[in-house]
Parts: C-alpha cells; structure tokens; sequence
C-alpha cells in the first residue's frame, strides 16, 4: 500500500458558541489537510507525523485521528509537553479573531523525537510553512534534511508555505526557510495573499516566477476571489 506522511502540528480547537460556552474539537493546516486527503484516498496510507503529549485531550486526538482513518504510527509522545490550543471568538459582523498558545506544545518535539527510519519509503511528503515555523532552526535544518533523503529516494515533496508572521523572528527569517523548502518541493501551494506579505510580490505572474525559479515543478497557486491557477 502506498503510504503519504503529512507532517506538522495539530491543536485543540475552542470556538465560541456564545455566552461564555466554547465547542471543543481539532484542527492545524496540515492536520485539516491529513483529514481530507484521507476522505478522498481512501485506499492508500496517510500518515501524520506529529508530537502529542500523554494526558487526556491528547488521547482525545489520537482516538480522533483513528476516527478519521490516519495511520498514527508517527504520531510521537512527548513526556512533559501537551496539544497547543487556539479559541475563535465571532463578533457581531460575523469577523473571527483568534488567540493561540503553542508556544510549549509537544509538536514542537517532533525531530528530537522521531527515529528517521520508521518513516520508510513513503510515496509523498507534506510540510508546510507552520511545521517550519514551530521548530528551532537546528530542527527546522534537520526537516528539510529528512525531506532531501526521502526526494533522493523517489518521494514527492509538496510544500504549502501558509505564512503566519507571528511564528517568525521575522519576515527575513521567515523567507529563508520558505525559500529553502520551495528548493525542494517537487509541488507547491503558493498564496499571492501570502506572498504579498512575504515577499512583496504584487500578482500572480511574480508568485509563479519567484516559485519557478526555486526549481519546483509543478505549483497551485491560490489566488484569493481569482481562484487558483495550476503551473
């Protein structure tokens, strides 16, 4: 069976229902993108790799991955670390504004507690530019590092850089490691929104010529109102 690793951070989800009352459930980029990758594949292996902690709503996760059909072989336990969480609050117009602490959360143990071998030869592999940004450099390096091996054996690499400034020590930072990941991206899943803030870039035809250049070969560029466009 083929086997897809999708890495990165999954939280606990607290959206309000109004008088003081929260809805608890789960959610991250690329755990949302586990799910639905799974829902439409529902023959070959996905696979989240990711930290968890060893307490209750962590076991509320991994019960809730298995609901979902992901294999959760990769994902790790940290001994002293938890889920990160985020609350949603809608204001009368309907705007959602957002509050997270992760900045302790186990995921951030992801490369201090995998064993690179246990991942085989999957056939793809998914990061994005949260499963950068939650990790120190030395583990941000040690990524992109796994990420090499596996392209050097034939796996996909598919990149979403999914920029959130308030992960970065800055934007420079911020553009570094993206560039570095889009270097090894076989499939990459720009947003002109993003690249706007990032980069500087004013429209889609520069997203495309800055991603291209980096040497990906195939690009989904999501454009806003506009749509997307596949290069």
């Amino acid at each position: 069976m083929a086997q897809h690793i999708i890495v990165g951070e999954c939280m606990v989800e607290m959206s309000s229902r109004g008088q003081q009352l929260y809805y608890q459930t789960f959610a991250g980029d690329t755990y949302n993108t586990a799910v639905y990758f799974k829902r439409c594949n529902s023959v070959e292996e996905v696979k989240y790799l990711t930290a968890i902690g060893n307490d209750d709503i962590s076991q509320g996760l991994l019960e809730q991955m298995q609901h979902e059909g992901l294999a959760t072989d990769l994902t790790l336990r940290s001994p002293d670390k938890t889920l990160g969480l985020y609350m949603i609050n809608t204001d009368e117009k309907g705007e959602r504004s957002f509050a997270y602490w992760r900045s302790d959360s186990a995921a951030k143990q992801i490369m201090s507690l995998l064993d690179p071998a246990s991942l085989g030869q999957p056939k793809s592999f998914f990061l994005s530019g949260i499963s950068l940004a939650i990790v120190c450099d030395q583990d941000k390096q040690a990524l992109l590092d796994l990420a090499t091996t596996l392209k050097q054996q034939g796996c996909c690499i598919i990149f979403d850089p999914n920029y959130r400034p308030q992960l970065w020590q800055s934007a420079e930072h911020a553009r570094v490691w993206t560039d570095k990941a889009y270097a090894l991206a076989d499939i990459a899943f720009p947003g002109c929104d993003d690249h706007k803030t990032l980069y500087g870039h004013a429209n889609l035809t520069e997203v495309q010529q800055h991603v291209a250049a980096l040497g990906v070969q195939e690009m989904v560029i999501k454009n806003g109102e506009h749509g997307i466009q596949i290069f």
